[in-house]
């Protein structure tokens, strides 16, 4: 969700951060110095009746100028089409995110995207636009309507009605699979935007169809509707059939759905009607559809999550960043719900491998593939649990309230690797002052340390040594541990025998840990 080209910022006034408030759209009937003209105005969003878009953005390139509040704004070419289509329904109150949204304020953008999943169940209508006018997609729609006022017991049959004389059935089902395989049903936005609402038409150019049509018809092919070979791979593949099986009760003429039955019983459909929806499955079950902004893989599905109310929205992270925020996150969840059954005992192995199944998807999703394969110790290193060494693994979710206890070890130069021992690091250290070395224990970083004046018993942490691998063999990184700096490193007995320590992690600090340790990495 970006916008392509800067804009007064007298365009948009400033929204109520304490209540749930949206902006609405109208359009004007009439073009103006042949711009459409737009105008904005704020509203509740739990009293607002209003219609929202769902779209792809499309192409970059903002080329369309139209008027926004008087002032000029552009808009890219589908976006374009749409208004200058329902702008023959004047007074209509519409939502479009690249218009209702001032896209350049990140903090607004925040606190939108927070609650979209209520815009779009709130909403009297979602209309997704398929684009400008096409001959094979109108001509899908006729062939749908007419199967829809034909579906009763008495009068239906088991194959195509004929709409032209002229018309072959493969004509019909080349539209029917072109309606399918557009760009649009693949975006990941599209998600949230169809499953949440309660109201949905699909749009292309001036012809219209009621979601339950499309839904009703998709969900017959090759149950009513013997499907020629050659399309069938197509069409029952597509992520259009997907949406239409994924709620077909609410959709499929009643009459109708004894002869569905269970051919409705696919994996997309099980899973969505499941009461399973943890954030980590709603991820990996969707996570193959298409943004422009990579975060928008986690942002456009938290809706659909139990937990998405409660993750952060965060645009202007990298990818990393967002991937350690789920990781953690829904680590924490899965512990959690663990607990309540079996209390007191780690996650068992079980769940923990298929916790990191999930992790490894979402990061191959991201592209960010060498986060995940360093995120074993989150399970299996001593030096993220809480308890202590343990045979087993041994998971460590802390709790928000929680502080994070570490164990260190003090270094003898013996012990020493060769690359803390290299020239080049001495020279890097150099300008840092710190008393001791602590090694983690079970990772690959080593904290400088300083004494408190007049407290020989406790340390400060000044900074942080990781050893990376590389292309030429093993190197290293000074880190600045961000929050993590003066955090107190304490004995863990009183004579401190054998040089053992332990760090205290304040909790606002346990992601930066998880970056510093695991990833080795700047922390957020």
């Amino acid at each position: 969700m970006t916008q392509d080209a800067a804009y007064p910022p007298q365009i948009y006034d400033t929204l109520a951060t304490g209540t749930k408030q949206i902006r609405l759209l109208t359009i004007a009937g009439s073009l103006n110095n042949g711009r459409i003209e737009c105008r904005l105005s704020r509203a509740a969003l739990s009293t607002a009746k209003y219609v929202v878009l769902s779209y792809r953005w499309g192409s970059l390139g903002a080329t369309h100028e139209i008027l926004l509040n008087g002032q000029p704004f552009y808009v890219r070419q589908n976006l374009w089409d749409f208004l200058n289509v329902i702008r023959e329904q004047p007074g209509m109150l519409l939502w479009i995110d690249a218009l209702c949204i001032n896209q350049q304020n990140i903090d607004e953008r925040n606190r939108q995207v927070q609650i979209m999943g209520q815009i779009f169940q709130s909403a009297a209508m979602v209309v997704s636009w398929l684009g400008p006018e096409n001959a094979n997609i109108e001509q899908a729609f006729d062939l749908m309507s007419r199967v829809w006022s034909s579906s009763n017991t008495e009068d239906e049959h088991d194959h195509l009605p004929v709409l032209h004389s002229d018309q072959s059935e493969n004509d019909l089902w080349d539209s029917v699979a072109e309606a399918c395989s557009l760009e649009y049903w693949g975006r990941v936005w599209v998600v949230q935007e169809i499953l949440l609402s309660s109201n949905n038409y699909l749009l292309c150019g001036t012809k219209s169809l009621p979601w339950q049509v499309f839904a009703n018809f998709i969900s017959l092919i090759d149950v009513r509707f013997p499907c020629p070979p050659r399309y069938s791979r197509l069409i029952h593949g597509s992520k259009a059939r997907s949406y239409a099986i994924s709620k077909p009760y609410a959709m499929v003429r009643p009459e109708l759905q004894w002869r569905i039955g269970t051919e409705l019983r696919h994996d997309y459909g099980k899973a969505w009607d499941t009461e399973e929806h943890n954030l980590f499955r709603t991820l990996t079950m969707f996570g193959e559809r298409e943004c422009a902004d990579p975060l928008d893989h986690v942002y456009a599905l938290l809706s659909l999550s139990d937990e998405g109310s409660n993750f952060p929205v965060k645009y202007g992270i990298d990818k990393v960043q967002l991937f350690l925020t789920v990781f953690h996150f829904c680590g924490q969840s899965a512990f959690d719900e663990y607990q309540t059954t079996v209390p007191q005992t780690p996650l068992e192995p079980t769940a923990q491998r298929a916790f990191m199944r999930n992790a490894k998807y979402l990061a191959e999703t991201l592209e960010v593939i060498p986060a995940y394969q360093k995120t074993s110790a989150y399970f299996h290193s001593t030096a993220l649990s809480s308890r202590g060494p343990s045979p087993r693994p041994d998971p460590c979710f802390p709790r928000a309230d929680q502080t994070l206890h570490l164990r260190c070890t003090m270094i003898n130069p013996g012990d020493e690797p060769p690359v803390l021992r290299s020239n080049s690091l001495q020279r890097s250290v150099s300008t840092i002052t710190f008393d001791l070395l602590l090694h983690l224990d079970e990772s690959s970083s080593w904290l400088m340390c300083r004494r408190h004046e007049g407290q020989r018993s406790a340390l400060a942490v000044v900074a942080v040594i990781t050893i990376k691998d590389g292309a030429r063999g093993r190197g290293f990184k000074i880190l600045e541990p961000g929050k993590v700096a003066g955090s107190m490193v304490l004995p863990l007995t009183d004579t401190n025998i054998g040089g053992k320590w332990k760090l205290e992690i304040q909790p606002d600090a346990h992601l930066d840990l998880l970056r510093l340790v695991i990833l080795g990495m700047q922390p957020v």
